[in-house]
């Protein structure tokens, strides 16, 4: 039988766990003739490193960052620091801002999506895709949405892809600067102690689109 453990290894080797992740620990333990055996392990974890239960399972905690002796294994007298190192998980959302987009009409605005991981971390390395499904403008490979000359609001028309994740932000177009008012009717003539009614039109850049008028009464 083996003497007593003076050499402690760990397997994962460097310890890198995702975030919210579980992975077995095993321990090999060397007496002072180098011979290894399993030995019983009595555990200390760093709260914000994750936890481990009594068969080896460390689940690991929800805020990336690395944990210098973060998980202990001692055997008798042998003992040996981990550090841990908590990595974001798979990518669960993506973090669009501004949500919703508010923009007048023929001028744009930067939009960002952030991937993130179930707990919030940020999963780097991850490419953004974006698309226009129901109208109200464009948007270039960078996130810079561009409106069209039409007023209006797009339900979910800005698409955001990306590690299989697909999330929908609504664009609401609002009419641009008047550039043009319109009265009707157009020749007014006032008798004293009557009222006449006024309608005044304001147009925005594009005057043709009628659908963009505002009618102020």
């Amino acid at each position: 039988m083996p003497a007593a453990a003076s050499i402690l290894e760990v397997t994962p080797d460097p310890f890198v766990v995702a975030a919210g992740s579980t992975t077995s620990v095993e321990v090999t333990a060397f007496d002072e003739f180098g011979n290894a055996f399993t030995p019983t392990v009595n555990w200390t974890v760093s709260p914000n490193a994750g936890s481990i239960n009594e068969d080896g399972d460390f689940e690991a905690g929800s805020t990336v960052g690395s944990y210098t002796d973060g998980l202990i294994a001692r055997v008798g007298t042998a003992e040996l620091a981990i550090e841990v190192e908590v990595t974001a998980g798979p990518v669960a959302d993506l973090n669009i801002q501004p949500t919703p987009v508010t923009v007048n009409a023929n001028n744009s605005i930067q939009l960002t999506a952030t991937p993130v991981d179930r707990f919030g971390n940020t999963v780097s390395n991850t490419s953004i895709i974006w698309s226009i499904e129901a109208g109200g403008g464009q948007i270039d490979s960078n996130g810079l949405f561009t409106a069209f000359s039409n007023a209006g609001t797009f339900v979910d028309t800005i698409v955001a892809s990306g590690a299989g994740i697909e999330q929908r932000v609504t664009a609401i177009v609002r009419p641009s600067a008047a550039t043009r008012i319109s009265l009707s009717p157009a020749t007014i003539e006032l008798i004293p102690l009557e009222e006449q009614q006024i309608g005044l039109m304001v147009f925005p850049l594009i005057s043709y689109k009628d659908k963009n008028a505002r009618e102020l009464v």
